[in-house]
């Protein structure tokens, strides 16, 4: 059973105010855009196919078509529903469950014969059903590895066949969408399950984390060491781990055994009976039973006392829970994962940290990549940060009609943020990571309630890191040279930019289409 996602004409689902100029791959990466809309918050399954088929329509010249998806992880949706762009015959949706039968069949042959799957789809007995009777269609699989997860589909009335290019065109749009479409379902689970963290990246160490975490999740027995530095997204794996596993429909309980006095963290992971000792007048269940059947996270892991090491291997070897007042041991069904920013060997070398249970813990590793290796990623952070605390923190250019500020779409910021600001931060090394990028942004929307942030209102020493001599945070592209150099002339000419484009031995309107070009403000005379 597949999911065909029918929009009526003229009732598109509510997106955001998605700017022109990204509606299109030819400006953006496709997988880049798509993984965009499935960041945003109000994108929900069908909203992602909507998008996906706008684009196969608009970037083929197509008159309508459809997008069907493996439905076995999407839960609460229709089973089969119709697209088509402009209110004209579409195919019924029998014969599309019919096609799709067809074409999983063929998946499943083919995967029996090791003939491979590329083709499977398009080369079933049964033909892709048609809405425009004389006309022409175009079909491609969406592929996760050799694995059929959907079929993307259009038609136009031109009889003409498409071009090679055209082909190209839904092919790539077809193999973007495997990671976006599980963003999407990603996203759902986590909402589902409370999660209060958001997955924001389309750079290719975050994509690759995403794929890991998928691999990893999909054996949910095995204990799982997450590795990273401080504020680079420990506890967003941690939750995405358990979301994406087959535990999601338990408890994630997360615990940070640095905040509990040394006595006490053997009774709040392991619990105790009832007058087990003095004061015990109730039963405590204990963390590890409030996770039975889901997922419980230990944050620093290093920082547990090594007398509670002991037990924790217990638990992974044999699922019993060591607790006070009761000989006979109590079974739980838990996944553990750990996270830490400590070097665990060398903890073992100082006799801190057990070797045994090391080794226990990492069945397997997932390592998260800090925010310097992730440079691309650092605009869609910050206007995430801004979109999401613009209204907690009270900024005075909102518009009446959302709680958004006036000068922000849902899906960017641009005029909210002057882009050298963009530059500047995009060159840091961020020893902090994700948390000390958005420390920065709070900051600097307290600092300015009513006005575009520019780059005078970053910390000087931000300033500081960024103008080291010979530093790795030295912009060293062509446009950074530019801009720093026309910076450096305004600066000289007290910002009058008649004078500045006379010390350049340029025209003023050359001078100010460079300057918008690279995102320096342009101050009308």
């Amino acid at each position: 059973m597949g999911l065909v996602y029918h929009q009526e004409p003229g009732k598109k689902e509510e997106r955001g105010n998605l700017p022109q100029a990204v509606l299109s791959p030819k400006s953006e990466p496709v997988l880049r855009y798509l993984m965009q809309v499935a960041s945003q918050p109000w994108t929900g399954l069908a909203g992602f196919l909507d998008a996906l088929l706008e684009i196969a329509l608009q970037e083929t010249a197509s008159d309508t078509g459809w997008v069907v998806v493996d439905a076995r992880s999407v839960q609460d949706v229709p089973a089969l529903s119709i697209k088509s762009m402009d209110g004209g015959p579409v195919a019924s949706a029998s014969d599309l469950l019919r096609y799709w039968r067809a074409a999983k069949k063929a998946e499943a042959d083919n995967a029996a014969r090791n003939d491979g799957l590329k083709n499977a789809p398009l080369g079933v007995s049964t033909a892709p059903p048609r809405a425009i009777d004389g006309g022409s269609s175009l079909s491609a699989p969406l592929l996760e590895g050799k694995k059929v997860v959907g079929l993307l589909h259009v038609e136009s009335r031109r009889p003409s066949r498409y071009p090679e290019q055209k082909r190209d065109e839904i092919e790539r749009l077809a193999g973007a969408a495997v990671p976006a479409l599980h963003r999407v379902l990603l996203k759902e689970q986590m909402r589902k399950a409370g999660a209060d963290v958001d997955l924001i990246g389309v750079s290719p160490k975050f994509l690759d984390l995403e794929r890991q975490i998928r691999l990893v999740a999909s054996y949910d027995w095995g204990p799982v060491l997450i590795t990273g530095e401080r504020g680079s997204g420990k506890e967003l794996t941690a939750w995405a781990l358990h979301c994406w596993s087959s535990r999601h429909g338990s408890a994630f309980v997360p615990v940070l055994p640095s905040a509990f006095a040394e006595g006490l963290v053997a009774d709040e992971l392991f619990g105790h009976e009832r007058h087990a000792f003095t004061g015990a007048a109730q039963e405590r269940l204990g963390k590890f039973k409030a996770a039975d059947g889901g997922t419980i996270f230990f944050d620093e892991v290093a920082d547990m006392p090594h007398s509670v090491q002991s037990g924790l291997l217990r638990i992974i070897e044999r699922g019993e829970l060591p607790r006070i007042g009761r000989d006979v041991q109590t079974k739980v069904n838990v996944r553990i994962v750990s996270a830490t920013n400590c070097n665990l060997q060398e903890l073992i070398a100082q006799g801190k940290f057990r070797q045994d249970l090391y080794d226990r813990l990492r069945v397997f590793e997932i390592h998260v990549p800090p925010l310097r290796e992730r440079r691309d990623d650092i605009p869609l952070l910050i206007d995430h940060f801004i979109r999401k605390h613009c209204k907690t923190m009270q900024r005075h250019i909102r518009s009446e009609n959302t709680s958004l500020c006036s000068t922000c779409s849902e899906f960017t910021c641009v005029n909210c943020v002057a882009a050298p600001v963009y530059s500047v931060l995009s060159q840091l090394d961020w020893p902090g990571n994700v948390r000390e990028l958005k420390s920065l942004v709070l900051r600097l929307l307290a600092h300015t309630p009513d006005e575009t942030i520019e780059p005078h209102h970053l910390p000087a020493e931000i300033h500081a890191q960024r103008q080291k001599p010979g530093g790795a945070n030295t912009d060293l592209t062509l446009d950074g040279a530019i801009r720093s150099h026309i910076e450096r002339v305004l600066e000289a000419a007290n910002h009058n930019q008649s004078e500045a484009a006379r010390l350049l031995g340029t025209p003023l309107s050359t001078l100010r289409s460079k300057m918008k070009k690279l995102g320096l403000k342009v101050r009308e005379a």
